[in-house]
């Protein structure tokens, strides 16, 4: 059950990170091509965005309560950061699904 829930606060936070750089006029058009995403799309990939990030904080302090919980939080949404940067540096055509799902 552990283990369920740290991946799942990854999955929230990375998906977090996704939809708020996705948010972005320069990784939108990496990502899908088109030049600009509707501005209701937009604000609506932040509201998740935050969301996700906010999950992921969650998870992490269900996880192991308010002590470490915290820590493992802020290390959950640095490493899922790190990932989204990754993605968007090598391989931005992999949040092709998640560009496509939010419209």
């Amino acid at each position: 059950m552990a283990e369920l829930l740290l991946a799942a606060a990854f999955a929230a936070g990375y998906a977090g990170f996704a939809l708020l750089g996705l948010s972005l006029p320069r990784h939108w058009r990496e990502v899908t091509g088109q030049l600009a995403m509707p501005a209701r799309s937009c604000t609506a990939f932040r509201r998740t965005g935050a969301a996700g990030l906010g999950a992921c904080f969650v998870l992490a302090l269900w996880r192991d309560g308010a002590a470490f919980g915290c820590v493992l939080g802020v290390l959950l949404l640095c490493a899922s950061a790190m990932a989204v940067a990754l993605t968007l540096t090598w391989r931005p055509q992999w949040l092709a699904a998640i560009a496509r799902r939010g419209c």
